[in-house]
């Protein structure tokens, strides 16, 4: 079996790629996609440098009817073709449709790949032979970090999104992903 040495940025979605708009129903909404300010460095910088770049992200908005899983591509369609017009490709996109307490049936179950678990990051990593040195998770939430913790790997926090409530409770922060990518990820690449 061949060892698995490629390591990769596993990105939150909302709040950390693109706005997140107050109204839950907005996250199914494709019109209102709108990159987060440095998106588009940070990411071609991480490309340029050999990353996988995967999206994990908790759509609990599924599970509780506020939008389809329909909506939920169409979204993720529309964040790919903006990556696109820069020339970034994501290695692949990861959701949880889950809540344990307030989603409808099937959707309410306490499972394995809502964050703070780890199951996304263990998918990611299995299908696309990622290994945990040298890989980090960046997020607008503490779950992103537990995410991360329990997949063993690194965490930085963005004050994007909802990042300026939890920053108090994580020890590596940065205002935006562009900061994240240059004082954290990159200078640690060897």
């Amino acid at each position: 079996m061949k060892p698995m040495t490629k390591p990769a940025v596993f990105l939150d979605r909302d709040g950390t790629l693109i706005v997140e708009h107050p109204a839950p129903a907005s996250l199914g909404d494709a019109t209102m996609v709108t990159l987060e300010t440095t998106v588009v460095p940070a990411l071609q910088r991480l490309q340029q440098a050999g990353y996988a770049l995967i999206v994990v992200t908790n759509q609990s908005g599924i599970g509780k009817g506020l939008y389809t899983e329909s909506d939920y591509e169409r979204v993720t369609q529309r964040l790919i073709d903006l990556l696109a017009d820069h020339h970034i490709g994501l290695t692949a996109v990861y959701h949880c449709p889950h809540h344990p307490t307030h989603a409808h049936p099937p959707y309410r179950q306490a499972c394995h790949c809502r964050k703070p678990n780890p199951g996304l990051i263990e998918q990611g990593m299995q299908a696309h032979g990622i290994t945990a040195t040298g890989s980090w998770i960046i997020g607008d939430r503490l779950t992103d970090m537990r995410a991360g913790q329990a997949a063993g790997i690194p965490g930085i926090l963005l004050l994007t999104g909802h990042g300026p409530h939890d920053a108090p409770h994580w020890h590596r922060v940065a205002p935006t992903l562009l900061d994240a990518v240059t004082q954290w990820v990159l200078p640690g690449r060897v």
